[in-house]
């Protein structure tokens, strides 16, 4: 973060009895974890204090122990089979207000946590998706506006309006409409009304069902990846894409013989 301060996702478990169903069961929940430059811990943020625990995941995921033999595992001790309640994959700073925003992605929502450079006391300044506090216009009437299972949300704090752009996996529209597919989005969001608009939806042709980037590009481009299809012989698709209409233009599209999970354009070898 700007101050040399760094903050990380990371996981948690809770046995909850009643909660997501009947009886006691795993529930897998996320951490904020914030270190100074000597790596001591200077602020948190519980999931489970401040998010709906009786909200199940969206499509009902659930994961198994590591080492138990299953590809799709969770970091998880307290059972052998956790349901993945929140999955978070992505923390991003504003510096409009020194508050974090977490993709959510089993929820299908994007949060704004109060941080407010540590001051915070950590309470949800909004929740951005379906079933949230924005109000959707939608614009150019596509359908199915809101972005679900989500990767790499982040923000342009400074644009006016404020736009949040991330990977729209798709996967809760999939699941009712096999033949839909991913994209690339950005919203522009009013936080004051609480009103959100789709500034540019880019529709890959292909679904991918996880992994994902949203990046701003320094020329004002976005660059996306579609990080594992489901049809066709590549693995990954990246495209930078001209912020031309609702749809953009793309003007530069690579493709990943191997599933990539981010894709970051660098500026320069020497930037890093």
């Amino acid at each position: 973060m700007p101050n040399g301060y760094t903050a990380f996702i990371s996981h948690n478990e809770r046995l909850e009895t009643n909660v997501q169903g009947p009886g006691t069961v795993d529930v897998m929940g996320d951490e904020v974890i914030v270190v100074d430059t000597n790596w001591n811990v200077v602020w948190s943020w519980n999931a489970f204090d401040w998010l709906p625990v009786n909200r199940k995941a969206i499509l009902g995921e659930t994961c198994t122990a590591c080492g138990a033999g299953s590809s799709r595992c969770c970091p998880i001790t307290l059972a052998s089979t956790a349901n993945d309640w929140l999955h978070c994959n992505s923390l991003a700073y504003d510096s409009t207000d020194g508050n974090l925003i977490l993709s959510v992605r089993s929820q299908d929502w994007v949060v704004k946590i109060a941080y407010q450079d540590g001051t915070g006391d950590g309470h949800l300044v909004w929740t951005l998706g379906n079933q949230g506090n924005f109000t959707m216009l939608n614009t150019p009437q596509i359908s199915n506006p809101w972005f679900s299972h989500q990767h790499d949300v982040e923000i342009q704090a400074t644009a006016n309006p404020k736009l949040i752009m991330l990977f729209d996996n798709g996967n809760t529209r999939h699941a009712s409409n096999s033949s839909s597919k991913s994209s690339g989005q950005v919203i522009s969001i009013d936080e004051n009304t609480l009103i959100a608009d789709i500034y540019l939806n880019y529709d890959f042709s292909v679904y991918s069902p996880a992994y994902g980037t949203a990046q701003i590009l320094d020329n004002g481009d976005y660059w996306f990846l579609a990080g594992d299809l489901q049809n066709g012989v590549e693995a990954a698709q990246a495209v930078e894409l001209i912020p031309s209409g609702f749809t953009g233009t793309s003007d530069y599209i690579i493709e990943y013989a191997t599933p990539s999970y981010r894709s970051v354009r660098m500026s320069s070898l020497t930037a890093y």
